[in-house]
């Protein structure tokens, strides 16, 4: 009787090596896919981000949710002042979680005393320096908001910050490609400086430049528009224009579409 034959370790090292192979040649198309696909949904959520602040603006004489000046775009609890309660009935907190930030937070029962979404969020913000120069913000259906005669119509965005002395960076989204820069920054409920913290998002403190991102914004006609690979001086997208962040110009800006 003829006995069946099997592998031989040669033959079964040459399978493995077979498999391995595809697998390195796939892993990168299967990766780029799920990028795509998160960058797609990061849209798709500014989008029905856009659709609940009008609908908002809809019901209340034209006029967004309103939010003190004095504090950060991102800022969604801001020690007594919080912004959620007008928004809660028009905008499901899951569409200010970016899908390409570290991880998930619950911001609609996060209880930090500081409470920051992923993206920036810039209707009802405009410029205060805290000494009495207030530039104008946006308050209506069809406003802009200006700085330095530059005006913008950019109603959210993911967030991109630097402190370019330094090359420090904030991002939603990690450079294109990786970048061994990046860092996940996750606090819920973090304690530091006398205050607590919620937020997440990309951080590179490395004191070089980041590398190029991609990015989404939503502007104030309910479009939203990705401008890819967007390197740390948007040097490439000449319609960006430097805006600060904070009431010191001079600590850390961004740059958004006009």
């Amino acid at each position: 009787m003829q006995r069946a034959r099997g592998f031989t370790i040669v033959e079964l090292l040459v399978v493995i090596s077979i498999i391995l192979l595809l697998v390195a040649i796939l892993l990168p198309s299967i990766e780029r896919s799920q990028y795509q696909a998160n960058l797609t949904k990061c849209a798709a959520n500014l989008r029905q981000l856009g659709v609940g602040v009008m609908g908002y603006a809809s019901d209340n004489l034209t006029f967004y949710p309103a939010r003190p000046s004095l504090n950060k775009p991102t800022s969604l609890k801001n020690g007594g002042n919080d912004y959620r309660p007008a928004l809660r009935d028009y905008v499901p907190f899951n569409a200010l979680q970016c899908p390409l930030s570290p991880d998930r937070v619950d911001f609609d029962k996060a209880n930090a005393v500081q409470v920051e979404a992923n993206y920036g969020l810039w209707w009802s913000w405009r410029y205060n320096d805290g000494g009495g120069f207030v530039e104008r913000g946006m308050y209506k259906l069809n406003d802009v908001f200006t700085f330095r005669g530059e005006k913008f119509d950019v109603l959210a965005g993911d967030w991109d910050a630097m402190q370019l002395t330094y090359g420090h960076s904030e991002t939603s989204h990690i450079a294109c490609g990786g970048d061994t820069t990046h860092q996940a920054w996750t606090w819920v409920n973090y304690a530091w400086g006398g205050t607590t913290y919620t937020f997440s998002r990309w951080n590179n403190w490395a004191g070089t430049k980041r590398k190029p991102i991609d990015e989404n914004f939503l502007f104030n006609d309910g479009g939203v528009r990705m401008y890819g690979h967007v390197s740390w001086d948007h040097a490439e997208v000449p319609e960006m224009k430097n805006t600060p962040v904070f009431r010191d110009v001079t600590v850390w800006s961004t740059w958004l579409p006009q």
